[in-house]
């Protein structure tokens, strides 16, 4: 039984890394935005970075990139492949194979299961996610802030054990921990939302004095190159590309409102595995007794909002939106009855969330949905693979991360099924021109 356990998880792991080197090879039919940011924009930007470094920085919103421009400087710098375009994206092919490296370690180091081949399996299931690895593929910004992201979780995780521990002086762990999530930032400063969580943790859960203390004072160094990029674009966003993105109204705050179903439908997509087995598993009456008096709640409050007009917009999303919206739109555009039921789902159970561990969950997840909000255009692509890393770590602290290490090979096995069918659907949504990506 242990054999044929072990051939099934070598299994998945193999399985996933030949899917994602055909990705490779056959990439110009990704479903995302990648191949067009590359080609856009990202190839050349590398380059005005070689030829330029001060130049380039000062007058980075002229690229039209709202993000940080660390990713460019590693790239023209220290990546000694970026000298053709083929040899680069051979380069960043091995990114997305770095991260679920690192994530494969964390599970081991988290003990979310005793088999260091059947973390190495859930890890090697994020290959297959079709966003995520298109990242990789065509060498834009994520997939290497994904690297930095996923260390910074395994530094978080030392800290917080050192804490449980009352180990106190381990300053070097506290540092790369604050490294990591300052240079996650400088790549895409939409992992923001990281440090606000730590920093309203260590006071919520009243860690040590000393944790509090060089934390937030390596952070404050960490962050003076972000205060010189402040002051020389005279914002936090760079010039021109601030006009283009604030007073071109593609970012504002009353987007975090209208976004607020898309996200949670994203939330409850990544966790549909768990609710899928549940559901196998005959478990109808835990389900209704947590979940449907707040999914009854959302429902007719959602259901409210929409007959009178207010979420009309989710009618006419052109470009992100998220997979199940588009979904709705397969099933008719006029009429999102379904997307309603679905949000309210996610909404349940990001309310059951916050109830089961408030002073950790809330942070995180409220960060999360303020920072990744404010676009007019979301897409689910910003989510993927970040979801499914905080509730199969355990940064969420909720009954579905402790489902899913109790169940862990069976989970496995659902999610590497499930990421499966989402990137083969995903391939023909984008490759039968059905709609623009999600």
């Amino acid at each position: 039984m242990k054999n044929i356990s072990h051939n099934k998880q070598f299994f998945i792991i193999l399985f996933c890394l030949i899917t994602y080197v055909i990705g490779f090879i056959f990439k110009d039919y990704t479903p995302t935005g990648a191949k067009g940011d590359f080609e856009s924009f990202t190839w050349s930007v590398i380059q005005s970075f070689k030829n330029d470094l001060s130049g380039s920085i000062i007058n980075f919103g002229k690229f039209a990139d709202a993000n940080y421009p660390l990713f460019y400087i590693f790239n023209a710098y220290l990546n000694p492949f970026a000298y053709s375009i083929s040899s680069y994206h051979i380069s960043t092919f091995f990114f997305a194979i770095i991260t679920f490296i690192v994530f494969g370690i964390i599970l081991i180091k988290k003990k979310i299961h005793i088999n260091k081949l059947n973390c190495f399996a859930l890890a090697s299931t994020i290959l297959i996610l079709p966003f995520f690895a298109a990242r990789s593929y065509w060498g834009t910004t994520a997939s290497l802030g994904w690297i930095s992201f996923v260390i910074s979780i395994f530094y978080f995780l030392k800290v917080e054990e050192n804490e449980k521990n009352k180990i106190q002086g381990d300053y070097i762990t506290i540092f790369l921990f604050c490294l990591f999530s300052a240079i996650t930032i400088y790549i895409r400063p939409s992992f923001v939302f990281f440090p606000i969580f730590f920093t309203f943790l260590i006071f919520l859960k009243k860690y040590s004095l000393y944790l509090k203390i060089t934390s937030l004072v390596t952070f404050f160094f960490m962050s003076l190159p972000g205060f010189y990029l402040i002051y020389e674009w005279q914002g936090i966003i760079a010039r021109d590309a601030r006009e283009g993105v604030v007073f071109g109204n593609l970012i504002d705050f009353v987007y975090v409102v209208k976004n607020l179903p898309i996200i949670s439908s994203i939330f409850l997509f990544y966790l549909a595995p768990i609710f899928i087995f549940k559901i196998f598993k005959g478990n109808f009456i835990e389900l209704k007794k947590t979940y449907l008096k707040p999914f009854i709640f959302f429902f007719i409050l959602m259901s409210l909002i929409y007959f009178f007009g207010y979420l009309e917009y989710l009618n006419n999303f052109t470009l992100g939106g998220g997979a199940l919206l588009k979904l709705n739109y397969l099933i008719g555009k006029e009429f999102i009855m379904f997307f309603i039921i679905i949000a309210s789902l996610g909404f349940s159970v990001i309310y059951t969330i916050f109830k089961e561990s408030p002073e950790r969950n809330i942070p995180l997840i409220l960060s999360i949905i303020i920072i990744y909000g404010f676009p007019k255009y979301l897409y689910q692509d910003y989510f993927e693979p970040l979801i499914f890393f905080i509730i199969s770590i355990g940064l969420i602290e909720s009954e579905l991360s402790k489902f899913l290490k109790k169940n862990f090979l069976t989970m496995t096995t659902y999610y590497f099924v499930f990421f499966l069918l989402y990137s083969l659907s995903s391939y023909l949504f984008k490759n039968m021109q059905l709609s623009n990506y999600f």
